[in-house]
């Protein structure tokens, strides 16, 4: 009998959010001895990898930019090269590579010419790619410059759901009387890592166009850099019915954040995949989110109001549009369409992708 199909999965981001954990736990249920890096590093661990568990048949990559791109454009072409180098090793030495692709480029955007460059090696490179929607596979398709063969690569599997990963047990109300909320007012959502491409700049514009004192919008999470949390504190003016909460949001404190607000905000300028729009998902919240490619795919048409990008107009008529709606409606709508992106199929589904790649079945 042959032993369990080994794996080693990097980096698996623990600290963050709960989409390592859960892919790593699934996948182990279908069989698969999945290693895994769980604390932060700044280079694949190839070495580390090695001394600890030997050579696995297959490396599942996931965010490959933490790897890659640095605060230099020198020091940036040196990792790139040294990761490109690692990867060129492991095949030689017969290993098989998956890449999970979560986004188009790194998402501060920082020395994107090589990003791109280092992505489309990438894809020469691994045996098989692992894309989120059919949306994504095919833009990537155009942004990385796929051959045929490359084309042959990917594999839509869809990204789990959030549901009971998080702690959950706070009412609404309880929520509110946490951040000092009214029970009666209606409360816009943005939460999660506070980065210039997810709009939140726009998204307080678009609000404070909003009139009325039974509103309010709720901001919580870590700005990227401290020169961005001044410039979200200054686009708030003397707007009193803004609150932030700039700072990292720990697990047992998202639920406070989530069930507070009615609706949750997607304001993205770009996005291959959002875990924070999963999460509100998974949490029966009804969105808000700005028209983008792949978001029609994720969110269904009852579950929210998708807006146009082209200025804040389109914006301002969905905060005003969207008090009219049943939220509480939308929100279920959105929870029954996580449900069904449960990690067991999700975890077969990769398995099999391990399957086809090294050619034999897990144990």
């Amino acid at each position: 009998m042959k032993s369990p199909l080994r794996v080693f999965m990097a980096p698996t981001f623990h600290k963050f959010n709960r989409y390592g954990p859960s892919l790593v736990r699934s996948i182990r249920q279908q069989g698969v001895n999945v290693q895994h890096r769980s604390e932060w590093s700044h280079s694949f661990p190839l070495f580390t990898m090695i001394r600890t568990i030997g050579l696995p048949e297959v490396v599942h990559l996931h965010w490959i930019d933490i790897y890659t791109i640095k605060k230099t454009w020198p020091r940036s072409l040196i990792a790139s090269l040294i990761f490109l180098f690692q990867l060129s090793l492991l095949k030689i030495l017969g290993v098989k590579l998956v890449w999970t692709v979560h986004d188009y480029t790194n998402a501060d955007q920082r020395f994107t010419g090589l990003d791109i460059g280092v992505r489309r090696l990438t894809v020469k490179l691994v045996d098989s790619m692992i894309v989120h929607t059919n949306v994504a596979r095919q833009e990537l398709t155009s942004l990385y410059k796929l051959s045929e063969i490359d084309k042959t690569k990917i594999t839509v599997i869809p990204h789990g759901h959030f549901i009971e990963q998080y702690p959950n047990t706070l009412s609404r109300i309880a929520s509110r009387e946490k951040l000092g909320l009214d029970k009666d007012l209606f409360v816009f959502g943005f939460v999660g890592y506070l980065r210039p491409y997810k709009g939140v700049l726009e998204l307080i514009q678009a609000f404070r166009q909003i009139d009325g004192e039974q509103v309010r919008l709720l901001i919580a999470g870590m700005p990227f850099d401290p020169s961005f949390a001044t410039a979200v504190k200054e686009a708030a003016g003397e707007d009193s019915r803004i609150q932030f909460h700039l700072r990292f949001i720990e697990d047992e404190e998202l639920q406070v954040f989530l069930n507070a607000a009615d609706v949750l905000v997607f304001p993205y300028t770009r996005s291959l995949t959002s875990g924070s729009l999963i999460l509100a998902m998974s949490f029966s919240k009804a969105i808000i989110a700005a028209e983008h490619s792949t978001i029609r795919e994720v969110l269904p048409p009852e579950g929210g109001l998708i807006y146009p990008t082209d200025g804040l107009e389109g914006l301002v008529d969905a905060l005003n549009e969207i008090q009219k709606k049943d939220v509480i409606s939308m929100g279920e709508k959105n929870l029954s369409r996580a449900y069904a992106n449960d990690w067991q199929s999700i975890a077969k589904t990769t398995a099999k992708v391990y399957r086809e790649i090294t050619n034999r079945a897990v144990a």
